[in-house]
């Protein structure tokens, strides 16, 4: 036998599904209100009290998969009047309203995400206020007819009994359905093309209902993937600020080498996991910061801060140590983590606290996932001085840099004008002298340079000069563009090739 009117069960509880609607509409009411009254709020005060998941907190999960149910169910509904030449309105709203509401609380829960670590301005706080007012206020229509229907609807009016009479649906029809007859055992092949004849007949005439099926559980589970990925267990980029309380992070870059400044292997068998990253202190007081319980997730394996090896990789940065944040204040630092060779899938997980449960400590975190460059060994060509050299190789990552001239001097002098109000100022002469037996080397670049290139500085002359014994003298109000570098006196300044070891990266500039 096949059922030709699939709509028994909407039409024999058509009450309770109203009443089902009614409560459920309350939720989304009452959560609807508590959106609109946090904008007003905030709004009105230009501040508000943050709260641990604030995005889960004001628009659940379940908020959105409530959202899609109710669209299911007004659709289906819809398509059952429509059949019985009924008033279709109410449902046909519904479906709309709802659908809307389910963008609304996606586009609410991101807003309330992007609180975690960006402020809103006022534009953006009065169109959320006003959308949240306008769902919260319809709903009351919704829920307002709903309750008629459920409670206190006569559902005689809709003339079902009879269609419940010529459906004559008894307890075997809720059993398995055959659909089809005379099946003939002998003949497989024509038992496969009957069923195959038979479940396209019943797909065709139950179509929409299949349809409706297939969208709530598609919404659904798109919708519960989609909040997992961008709030429940969100996974941060470099680049993304990450709120912890009053503190913002930001992972400016990573890179991973097994060397240290100079070439030299620091440990075999070992790399060394560098995350330089921006801290900020959004608070109105200083803060005293300590990481040490941050760490990198590489699989099942953790690894925590290294200090003793952050002289190695000064010229990358300031080793973080525990800090005193001034308030409104921040500063770049770095982290070092000593890990295995072979590894991949670097997570850095910041501390944000940890709760007691049963006695145990339970640490929580915020994860940042990394891309580390490499540092490659790699020659570029000899260049004149004066020629752009491209950085895309090298550490840089972009850009390029110039070296104009270069002069070698004995004691370099200057004049700077210094001021003690804007109204007083006088020109101060300055003499800079070389420590010991060295030579000071003037170097003029050009714009774009890297102030922290001349790091990686080496002098190729009679006697080589590594970047070990190089040192930047360059004073703060010194001219622009130019440095001043402590150098080894037995160079011969006729004969000289400044030659840059970037992190394996080598480039020459000849005169």
């Amino acid at each position: 036998m096949i059922i030709r009117k699939p709509y028994a069960f909407l039409i024999k509880y058509f009450k309770v599904i109203h009443i089902t609607i009614f409560v459920i509409a309350i939720y989304l009411l009452i959560k609807s209100r508590n959106i609109y009254v946090f904008f007003g709020d905030y709004l009105i005060s230009g501040t508000y009290n943050y709260i641990e998941n604030m995005a889960l907190s004001y628009v659940h999960p379940f908020m959105i998969i409530v959202s899609i149910l109710l669209m299911g169910i007004f659709l289906l509904i819809y398509l059952l009047m429509k059949q019985k030449e009924k008033k279709v309105l109410y449902y046909l709203l519904g479906i709309i309203f709802y659908a809307i509401s389910f963008i609304v609380y996606i586009v609410l829960l991101s807003a309330f995400n992007s609180l975690e670590y960006n402020s809103l301005s006022n534009q953006s706080i009065v169109i959320y206020r006003d959308i949240a007012m306008v769902i919260y206020y319809i709903n009351y229509f919704f829920l307002t007819i709903a309750f008629v229907r459920g409670f206190g609807f006569n559902v005689k009016k809709f003339n079902f009994e009879k269609d419940l009479k010529e459906l004559n649906i008894t307890e075997e029809d809720r059993e398995e359905i055959e659909v089809g007859s005379g099946l003939d055992l002998e003949n497989v092949g024509n038992f496969v093309r009957r069923r195959k004849r038979n479940l396209m007949y019943y797909v065709k005439e139950n179509s929409y209902i299949l349809i409706v099926f297939l969208i709530i559980v598609t919404l659904i589970t798109g919708s519960i993937i989609a909040i997992n990925k961008l709030v429940v267990a969100r996974v941060y980029n470099e680049g993304n600020v990450v709120q912890i309380d009053s503190i913002n992070y930001k992972v400016l870059g990573s890179y991973i080498t097994d060397k240290d400044l100079f070439g030299n292997v620091i440990k075999n068998n070992k790399n060394y996991l560098i995350v330089s990253f921006e801290i900020e202190n959004k608070s109105e007081e200083s803060l005293k910061i300590s990481m040490e319980n941050t760490r990198i997730k590489i699989g099942d394996d953790y690894f925590y801060p290294k200090a003793t090896q952050a002289s190695k990789f000064i010229d990358l940065g300031n080793y973080f140590k525990k800090q005193v944040i001034g308030k409104n204040g921040k500063g770049e630092y770095l982290l070092i983590f000593e890990i295995k060779k072979k590894s991949n899938d670097y997570i850095l997980q910041l501390y944000r606290g940890k709760k007691v449960v049963n006695g145990e400590a339970i640490l929580y975190y915020r994860d940042v996932s990394l891309k580390p460059y490499t540092f490659k060994n790699k020659d570029l060509k000899t260049y004149q001085m004066g020629s752009s050299i491209p950085l895309k190789d090298t550490l840089y990552k972009n850009g390029s840099f110039s070296i104009n001239s270069i002069e070698f001097k004995d004691i370099e002098e200057y004049v700077y004008s210094k001021c003690i109000t804007e109204d007083n100022c006088s020109d101060e002469k300055v003499t800079i002298v070389p420590k010991g037996v060295k030579k000071i080397l003037k170097v003029k670049y050009g714009d774009g340079t890297p102030k922290n290139i001349f790091n990686y500085l080496n002098i190729e002359s009679d006697n080589f000069a590594s970047a070990m014994d190089i040192n930047d003298i360059t004073p703060d109000n010194y001219e622009e563009n130019t440095a001043l570098l402590e150098v080894p006196s037995n160079i011969n300044v006729d004969n000289v090739t400044l030659y840059f070891n970037i992190r394996g990266v080598k480039v020459r500039i000849t005169k």
